[in-house]
């Protein structure tokens, strides 16, 4: 089972969220207190931890116990800093502060927030996952028609990010490229971009050379994820690294980016106009204030955008996406609940001229699957409104320029 592709959905209980209507005229009462959130976490960790006691549990399992585990301590912190009457005057130094060691607990939780993925996984299990993802290579026959070269890229600013290219066997300059961008829980190790569109990819009848990397801080990437510049600064490394070991020529570097990625993606292609490679945007949001905004009232919200603001990880992509010339497609769930419609890519371009849209509908037997996993579910579980295979489509659509192909489940 691939390893989870995005954070696990918290679900703090808030008894009264419009303070107009509080009993006691208190606009404390509109903010869950800390023993309640934190009785959450630790309920929710403790269901998840006697699971992943079982030797034979999943990946998604491990994952999510690590998750809960790290969300229940910053926020027992976090909670308790004010219920101790901690000076405000502090937290705001901190989060105006660049430096690491003094990183306040806000800044803390919106890094964390955005990419778990650094703070999720060990050593064992980044070890596990590149062990895990070799193995599957291999029982997907992959490795008939595709050979895997782990390299290390350099960033402008020095940092070293791990990447894997997965060549195809015959050479040609003229091959594309995709260069997939990850979701924020995820693991380039894991080779989950790859195994999703495997069944097609195996039939040798799909040239292409793939790319997947790990964002600052995360699997064997070094550095630390301080601003969202960061990640587009490793985006771009990747690019430019595509350029120079495979040849590939600009107009066939394709983008692929889900979640997180899919933002990261869009503001990677727009710094780099000279690509002129074709652009998937799969379930990602237009930008992060409106997924705040759609999961908390309004004066939280803009309590917690201001924070996010002040951290440096504000990310909003809908302007960069348009600024890409080249073909692009839209990909979404129609029900997403980790991108609510209303934050997401698909909404506010779906009429923009030019952009193909494909909606992700469940294959006859994963209706529950899909509906269960919407926003992580994997593209094997899905067609589209016609029937089609959505991994054919994805594939035809970034190699041909033809989002249709002939039959399902084949690229022509």
């Amino acid at each position: 089972m691939p390893i989870t592709n995005d954070t696990p959905k918290l679900s703090f209980s808030v008894a009264n969220t419009d303070p107009e209507k509080d009993s006691n005229g208190s606009l404390r009462a509109s903010i869950p207190s800390a023993e309640a959130a934190i009785k959450t976490v630790n309920t929710q960790n403790n269901n998840i931890s006697k699971k992943v006691q079982n030797p034979t549990a999943s990946t998604d399992q491990f994952t999510s116990a690590r998750w809960f585990s790290t969300v229940k301590r910053i926020a027992s912190n976090f909670f308790n800093s004010f219920s101790k009457g901690k000076d405000r005057s502090t937290t705001e130094s901190n989060l105006d502060s660049k430096s690491p060691s003094k990183e306040g607990i806000l800044q803390q939780i919106t890094r964390r927030t955005i990419l778990p993925a650094a703070a999720l996984y060990s050593k064992e299990a980044i070890q596990n996952a590149k062990e895990n993802g070799l193995t599957l290579f291999k029982n997907k026959q992959l490795n008939t028609h595709f050979t895997i070269e782990p390299y290390t890229v350099t960033t402008a600013d020095g940092v070293e990010i791990s990447a894997t290219i997965f060549k195809y066997k015959t050479r040609n300059k003229n091959i594309p490229t995709i260069i997939s961008f990850n979701p924020n829980a995820a693991l380039g190790a894991s080779l989950d971009p790859l195994i999703d569109f495997a069944e097609i990819l195996k039939k040798g009848n799909t040239p292409c050379n793939l790319v997947t990397f790990d964002y600052r801080g995360v699997g064997e990437s070094k550095g630390k994820f301080e601003s969202a510049d960061n990640l587009v600064q490793d985006g771009i490394a990747v690019v430019k690294s595509v350029q120079e070991k495979l040849k590939t020529s600009n107009s066939k570097i394709h983008f692929c980016g889900r979640s997180l990625g899919g933002a990261i993606a869009a503001k990677t292609q727009a710094a780099l106009p000279e690509i002129e490679g074709r652009h998937v945007n799969i379930c990602s949001f237009s930008s992060l204030d409106k997924v705040i905004n759609s999961y908390v009232p309004g004066f939280i919200a803009r309590w917690a955008n201001k924070i996010v603001e002040n951290s440096g990880y504000t990310i909003s992509a809908v302007d960069d996406f348009k600024k890409i010339k080249t073909e692009k497609m839209v990909v979404y769930h129609p029900n997403d609940q980790v991108i609510p419609a209303s934050a997401s890519m698909y909404k506010q371009i779906k009429e923009t001229d030019g952009v193909r849209v494909l909606k992700l509908c469940p294959k006859k037997g994963e209706e529950a699957t899909s509906l269960k996993d919407h926003h992580n579910a994997s593209l094997s579980s899905h067609v589209d409104e016609n029937n089609v295979d959505v991994q054919a489509r994805i594939l035809n659509f970034l190699i041909n320029g033809d989002d249709i192909p002939s039959t399902p489940s084949v690229i022509s």
